[in-house]
Formats: structure tokens, sequence, C-alpha cells
């Protein structure tokens, strides 16, 4: 089978490509569209964007100093302490993300919810990424997994009537009856999605506690962003050994452990806690 799905792009026949892919070349990507890329990747370089930041504040301040002692040695004091502070809360913020990555123990209540994909330096970041030889989907891959991390960091819980997973449409037949199977066998909600705005009406629909997505990494950053805040996401990105938008992949086992982690029947280390209740 794996013979086959390597030689699809060639012989596949016209598929309805999303927005993102508009303009494909027919060629699969790297690794036959697997590209999970470690979540550390995306730390260094948001810790080289907090770097750029914090280092483009100091010298600014630097910079403009004499003057602003002439013109008050109070506002002189009061842009340094201001500066100071600010310096010291955004790597105190990148620190504890750390820390809550390395140990899975949430410090910081506003990672609870937060996804993420959500900071004001993740710009930046993918600047440095980019910089440093890395794709986007590469960047946005190890981001979504940092960002996954700092979720169950949260512990956030949700129970079965209130945990949705949304599926793009492109998702193989086989892998897409093996996760109806799983839903079921949990208990919970699964819609496939043809699309955002399908997405959106379903989320406001059936107003869920927590979701689980699967997309491409561009749809899935797009729509932990859009979510914002409200809802705690996991989004796992698909794998596409025949290209964008045709019989796409997922691991059935990083999605079964995303729904036990929603129902805290694992905790974050992998222990199990509980057994599923069959049927809901």
């Amino acid at each position: 089978m794996a013979k086959n799905l390597a030689e699809a792009p060639v012989k596949a026949p016209s598929r309805k490509l999303g927005d993102h892919w508009e303009g494909w070349n027919g060629e699969v990507e790297e690794n036959r569209g697997d590209l999970g890329t470690n979540a550390w990747f995306f730390m260094l370089c948001l810790g080289a964007a907090t770097l750029v930041v914090t280092a483009g504040g100091g010298l600014s301040y630097y910079l403009v100093q004499p003057r602003l002692r002439e013109i008050s040695p109070w506002l002189d004091l009061g842009l340094l302490v201001a500066a100071g502070a600010a310096a010291v809360a955004v790597w105190s913020y990148y620190l504890l993300l750390l820390v809550a990555l390395t140990t899975g123990h949430n410090l910081l209540a506003v990672i609870s919810r937060r996804h993420l994909a959500n900071g004001w330096l993740v710009p930046l970041a993918f600047r440095v990424g980019r910089a440093v030889g890395l794709s986007e989907d590469r960047i946005r891959n190890s981001l979504l997994q940092a960002g996954n991390a700092l979720v169950v960091a949260g512990n956030p819980a949700a129970v079965q009537e209130t945990l949705l997973i949304i599926l793009p449409r492109c998702m193989h037949l086989t892998i897409r009856e093996q996760l109806r199977s799983l839903a079921g066998r949990y208990g919970v909600r699964l819609f496939t999605a043809a699309g955002g705005n399908v997405a959106r009406r379903i989320i406001a629909e059936q107003r869920p506690q927590a979701i689980i997505a699967v997309a491409c990494e561009r749809d899935l950053v797009s729509g932990v962003q859009e979510v914002g805040n409200h809802i705690p996401v996991i989004a796992l990105a698909n794998k596409r050994p025949e290209g964008p938008c045709q019989n796409t992949l997922v691991d059935l086992s990083d999605l079964e452990r995303a729904i036990r982690l929603f129902l805290h029947l694992d905790d974050p280390r992998g222990r199990k806690i509980d057994q599923p209740t069959i049927g809901g």
C-alpha cells in the first residue's frame, strides 16, 4: 500500500484543492508529506525573536537616552524602568513556557486555554525560522506541537458531550472509518468540515468545551488563531503522501491520546488513569 501511495501523485485524478494549495505543482512534499517537526525548533525561533525584540528595545533606549536626560531626568528614569519591566515580563513569560513544555505542569494561568499560535511574537519567530532554512509548514508543524503541549499542560477538561473532533474532507476513507469507530468508542462527537466556513459553523452550533482538529498545518494555524483563547484546541497535522487534499492520513494513536487527555483518562505524562465508558 505504501508503494501505491508514493506513486499516486503521478496518477492522481483531479482533486478539489483548498485555497492554500492553489497553484500546487503536483509534487509531493518532503518526507512523503509527513512534516512532523520537533516543538523545540519553534521554541528556539521564539527565543531568538524574544532576544531580537528586547535587544532592539535596549538599543532604542540607548540611542534616545541622552536626549531624554536633556528633557527631564525623570522622563529618562521612567522610560528605563518601563523598558526594563517589559523586558523582564517578556523573558519571564518565555522561560515559564519552557518550564511548562519541559515539565508538563502549568505555571501560567493564561496558557490553560491559550494556544501558542496566538502569541504576538509568532510572526517574528516565523521570520527567524525561514532565515535558518525551515519551510513555512515545518515551522507551523513545530508551532502546533509546542502549542499542543502547552494546551495539555493547562490540564483542560471536557466531558464526552462537549468534546468535538473535526476532520478534513480529504481524509483517507479507511482512516475516516477508523476514526469514527474510535470516536464512538469514547462517546465523542465527530464532524467533517469542508473548509474553514463549515468548521466555524460546526463550532458555533455545537458549542464545544474542547476541540481536536485534524487538517494541514496552514489550516490548523489559522483555525486555532481564529478560535482564540475561548476553547482549548489540540491540533494534529495530517500527512499527505499523495499531495494535498487527497487521501490524507493522521496517526490514530495521537488522536486517541488527545481524546484521553481531554477526558482526563490519561495524565499529561501518559499514565492511564481510567478506561473509557463505552457508548458515552
